[in-house]
């Protein structure tokens, strides 16, 4: 009998186990908001708050910024620096500007110049350079007066392409596109050579690949500038990261792939870029969308429609204006005049001449009442006051300033 107790009160007990253990999951993610510090406004002032708008750092700023790897940028007199979430200064605030930090650096201007600070604000990378920009590739190209040349150095300040180009941007893949006067080609994280200097500044290789205009007609060349795809559209588009291209040729687009074949005939009015595998497509001034492949996941049928966000895309349809999810069928209604994609499971939306915020259920989780409003970031959405004061809302409606 006392066996069938136990046996009885177990399943009890699971129960009551993965209750708590789904609850505490949900706790902690409602502590992570609840002690999350956010950017608050009172008047003028900025200082940071907790998401239950208990303040923290007394406003005291022109404008705070949301914190980074434990430390937030401050503004006060014209000046920028970063406070730790006691509210003490632990970059002084006298720079002219300051990107957050990464990987233990910031990039900062000090006395017109640009430079990287290490987290005790010493200058790991002296303040000498006219143009400075982020590391990629771990290398950041600079310029080291206004009229000067281009070249790029790594983390130590060690000079790893000479400062001899007109023009250059940042590297990616390993690969950068420099220009001298008006010739353009690409180098490596070496400084070598990969595609000689002998293209306009349209060049772009994405894919280890670029369109060329010959005659008239479109192909694509690889990084020797050898032709792999023959010059024979009348427009065509840049690889995009899935290996594919979008091409025109009689009127009409299609795909190819890297080796040229079509993947998607040329049938459509046009194509629009790739996104989360899908694209929007126009066949008879309707708007469908294809997969990667070519097939046809929802048929042409559409006025006008928005690429997929979170499963679900805007649409219209017969004067009607809804979201539709990837089966096609209705997700909700827009009571709006307007909805943005959606980014962390809001959108924002426009009803007349003012702004707010709905849900993937339609539902709205602000009032429509802000001049603008920009998309969520990190649990937070900006939204700026009819008065033209900016200030943070979060996903329950709650505002983090007071006018």
């Amino acid at each position: 009998m006392k066996k069938q107790t136990h046996l009885f009160l177990f399943p009890l007990f699971l129960s009551l186990f993965i209750s708590f253990f789904f609850y505490q999951c949900g706790s902690n993610t409602n502590d992570n908001l609840n002690t999350m510090l956010v950017p608050y406004r009172d008047g003028k002032l900025w200082g940071y708050a907790y998401s239950h708008q208990k303040i923290i750092i007394k406003p005291q700023f022109e404008e705070s910024f949301l914190f980074e790897n434990e430390l937030g940028k401050v503004k006060k007199n014209g000046k920028y620096g970063f406070v730790d979430k006691q509210g003490n200064i632990i970059i002084p605030i006298d720079f002219e500007w300051a990107w957050e930090f990464e990987n233990d650096r910031a990039l900062v201007k000090k006395n017109g110049l640009w430079g990287y600070i290490d987290k005790q604000a010493k200058f790991i990378i002296p303040n000498q350079y006219h143009k400075l920009e982020k590391f990629s590739d771990e290398l950041a190209i600079a310029q080291k007066t206004p009229n000067g040349k281009f070249g790029a150095i790594d983390k130590n300040n060690k000079i790893i392409v000479p400062f001899t180009f007109d023009e250059m941007y940042p590297f990616k893949n390993g690969i950068a596109k420099v220009g001298i006067d008006d010739k353009f080609g690409y180098i490596d994280t070496k400084g070598r050579n990969v595609v000689p200097l002998i293209h306009n500044s349209s060049i772009n290789y994405t894919e280890s690949l670029a369109k060329i205009r010959k005659d008239g007609e479109y192909g694509y060349a690889d990084m020797t500038g050898k032709m792999l795809i023959e010059p024979q559209f009348l427009e065509a588009e840049e690889f995009e990261s899935i290996g594919i291209a979008r091409v025109q040729k009689a009127g009409k687009w299609g795909i190819i792939n890297r080796q040229g074949k079509l993947v998607v005939p040329p049938k459509y009015e046009f194509i629009y870029p790739f996104k989360d595998k899908l694209c929007r497509v126009v066949a008879n001034k309707k708007y469908g969308f294809i997969d990667e492949k070519g097939k046809e996941i929802i048929a042409t049928q559409y006025e006008s429609a928005e690429d997929f966000s979170t499963n679900l895309a805007l649409v219209r349809k017969n004067k009607q204006i809804y979201f539709i999810n990837i089966e096609n069928k209705v997700a909700f209604q827009l009571a709006f005049d307007h909805a943005e994609p959606f980014y962390e499971g809001t959108a924002v939306i426009r009803k007349g001449n003012e702004y707010g915020f709905i849900d993937e259920n339609g539902k709205t989780i602000t009032k429509i009442k802000y001049k603008l409003a920009r998309n969520f970031e990190k649990g937070l959405g900006k939204v700026q006051t009819q008065n033209n004061e900016w200030g943070f809302v979060d996903k329950k409606g709650n505002e983090y300033f007071k006018n």
